[in-house]
């Protein structure tokens, strides 16, 4: 028996979450949650509850600001059942169970983990190094403080009304493989933990990305090469993919999303990485293209307007984690069902890339 909560419509549509029995499963738009959607805004940071139980499921909204809706009534606390479909913020989720869960081959499965992380990542910075002997140790960089956490169930950001002494991130120096070592980007890469198992001192990374895919962990050697790449390459490589697996069926929309990326690639500039934030929003970040918009956005700069506002840099690996919802996105976005074969030639690009490996 399986059961999952599929999205049907709106941001991160296709992306399945799956159900274990018994699990309570903690859902919003945050890294608070057990499930992370931050490409859903209007989710609260812990949005809901869920929790499979046979032949239903125990759906218990947290108090969120905009409220969640089984077939179209707001509810806060309900039992669903396989078909219902429940809306919160700007997704539409349907729950699949028994039958209808085993018979589904609409899209492959893809990790709860695999949308970008919220606007404030407080991991500490992994300084990107070139080359450094095997095994030796990573040591966090100093990095300021970011703007004060959000309540549990806050809807929008917190920004400081008075200028925030920090750093603006740079990409300076940004270009080709620079976490050379398969322990060091298994350390900071969100990896299954088998995945991590498979990190050894004496494996570089592109031999660790290579090991993972001819074990058909593909999504995973597909973070591996994602978190250990300059921004600039890693930008390029998602740019690539989404251009390889979709070409002519992409929309206008995307199509000058990712115009406007070329041209940052070529020069990057203020201008150029703002327009690239609102190529994603006009795509409604629901697109492969628009996220690689969105890595562009999350490399450098502030993510709050321009000055004299306050800064609000990205976190550390923003750009890698839209880079990589791009990539997966691209996968399935048309005949699902090839994705391995996908994601196989997406690694080869990528290794290629870096100059490792097969």
């Amino acid at each position: 028996m399986r059961a999952f909560l599929q999205v049907i419509k709106g941001p991160g549509l296709g992306r399945k979450i799956t159900l274990r029995e018994g699990q309570l499963l903690y859902v919003g738009r945050t890294d608070q949650a057990d499930v992370s959607c931050p490409e859903n805004p209007e989710m609260s940071s812990v949005h809901f509850t869920i929790r499979w139980m046979g032949n239903e499921c125990q759906f218990k909204d947290l108090n969120s600001a905009n409220g969640s809706y089984r077939n179209g009534e707001r509810i806060a606390e309900s039992l669903v059942q396989d078909g219902d479909q429940i809306k919160t913020g700007q997704a539409t989720f349907k729950l699949f169970m028994g039958d209808s869960a085993e018979g589904d081959t609409t899209r492959p499965e893809m990790p709860a983990m695999n949308s970008p992380p919220p606007l404030f990542d407080t991991k500490p910075e992994v300084p990107l190094v070139p080359a450094r002997p095997p095994g030796s140790a990573v040591v966090p960089a100093p990095r300021a403080t970011p703007a004060s956490p959000q309540p549990a169930h806050s809807h929008a950001p917190h920004v400081h009304a008075a200028p925030m002494t920090v750093a603006v991130p740079s990409i300076a120096g940004s270009v080709g493989l620079l976490i050379p070592v398969a322990t060091d980007v298994a350390a900071i890469a969100p990896l299954e933990e088998e995945s991590k198992k498979l990190a050894s001192p004496d494996l570089d990374t592109p031999q660790f990305a290579s090991k993972l895919a001819e074990q058909e962990k593909f999504i995973d050697a597909i973070r591996v090469l994602a978190f250990s790449m300059g921004k600039l390459t890693v930008i390029e490589w998602s740019m690539r993919c989404v251009q390889t697996a979709l070409g002519d069926s992409l929309s206008e929309i995307d199509k000058r999303a990712l115009d406007i990326v070329q041209q940052w690639l070529g020069g990057q500039s203020e201008e150029l990485r703002r327009a690239a934030h609102a190529a994603s929003q006009e795509a409604e970040h629901s697109t492969a293209a628009s996220w690689v918009a969105m890595a562009v956005f999350w490399s450098e700069g502030s993510m709050g307007p321009p000055p004299p506002a306050p800064v609000v840099p990205p976190g550390p690996t923003q750009c890698a984690h839209a880079a990589t919802g791009a990539i997966l996105l691209a996968a399935v976005a048309r005949q699902p069902e090839k994705a391995p074969d996908k994601y196989r030639e997406f690694i080869r690009m990528g290794l290629e890339l870096v100059g490792g490996g097969k």
